[in-house]
């Protein structure tokens, strides 16, 4: 019953998220049927006769303190993710979703060690991870600060990270430690896009670059450099954020156990329908 609520709201997001472009291409196609039947009568086609109306890319300005408080909600969907896992409360095995530091490290030092089994399931989690943004990248190839371009493309690719998820929930249910490839591919989709929208200002996947930021700021501002304040300001709130996720991880993976997947694939399905909402709501005042 779950899973089957699931998959009929990814297919209600994605044909919401898709809805103006569709309605776009319909009008496209009556323009050129127009314009062929005037070349036909001989007379001056209707785009000559007046201005062509372009219409420009869907683009919504995001403010910085809403990528802030976006990033804070994904910060904490990472850590209740990575929680469930690394606890292993999903599998019995811990493994962590949301960095491959130690999975690249794991890669190398099992070759080294002769132990290839290891090598192997490392670099599958590393690649799993890459897969994972490369899928954000196909799908918004072109992002700007600040700024959300093709919304239908961004909602898409949190449509996808929430499938990822459902993969991962069934596969965990099932016994299958192939779960965690799917929940790194989620992570991967997640970290890409907040990174790139934020001009790295929120990187929500990982923190070791984070808690590194926050300690060289701290000691520029022991020593009177306050440049950095509303940096600094930004990653605590991050990095709480994220140790929240992780903090409630651990009860929500007790009741629920591989289920706790779905509370993050549900966050990712409402920031799609969000995104796709402020693109209709946006298309109507236009």
């Amino acid at each position: 019953m779950m899973t089957s609520k699931i998959v009929l709201a990814v297919v209600a997001v994605l044909a919401f998220a898709e809805l103006s472009q569709a309605s776009t291409a319909i009008k496209g196609l009556a323009n050129a049927k127009k314009t062929v039947e005037d070349i036909k009568k001989g007379t001056v086609p209707a785009f000559v006769r007046k201005p062509a109306m372009i219409s420009k890319p869907s683009t919504i300005k995001v403010s910085k303190s809403t990528t802030v408080g976006f990033g804070m909600l994904m910060a904490s969907t990472a850590g209740l993710m990575n929680g469930a896992c690394l606890s292993g409360l999903i599998s019995g095995t811990g493994q962590a979703t949301t960095a491959v530091t130690g999975a690249l490290t794991n890669a190398a030092a099992g070759f080294s060690l002769g132990n290839s089994a290891m090598s192997i399931a490392s670099i599958k989690c590393v690649l799993s991870y890459i897969g994972g943004s490369a899928i954000a990248g196909v799908l918004v190839p072109r992002p700007v600060a600040f700024e959300l371009r093709n919304p239908g493309s961004l909602a898409l690719s949190f449509v996808c990270a929430a499938v990822s998820l459902l993969i991962a929930t069934m596969k965990a249910k099932a016994g299958d430690k192939t779960f965690i490839f799917f929940s790194l591919a989620a992570s991967g989709i997640q970290n890409s896009l907040t990174s790139t929208f934020s001009a790295n200002l929120c990187r929500t996947s990982h923190f070791s670059g984070t808690t590194s930021d926050i300690g060289t700021f701290l000691g520029q501002l022991l020593r009177g450099n306050v440049d950095s304040l509303a940096k600094l300001k930004v990653l605590s709130l991050l990095f709480l954020s994220f140790w929240v996720g992780a903090f409630v991880s651990v009860p929500l993976g007790n009741a629920y156990a591989h289920n706790t997947l779905l509370i993050a694939a549900g966050i990712y399905l409402a920031v799609a329908s969000a995104i796709a909402l402020s693109s209709q709501t946006r298309a109507k005042i236009e």
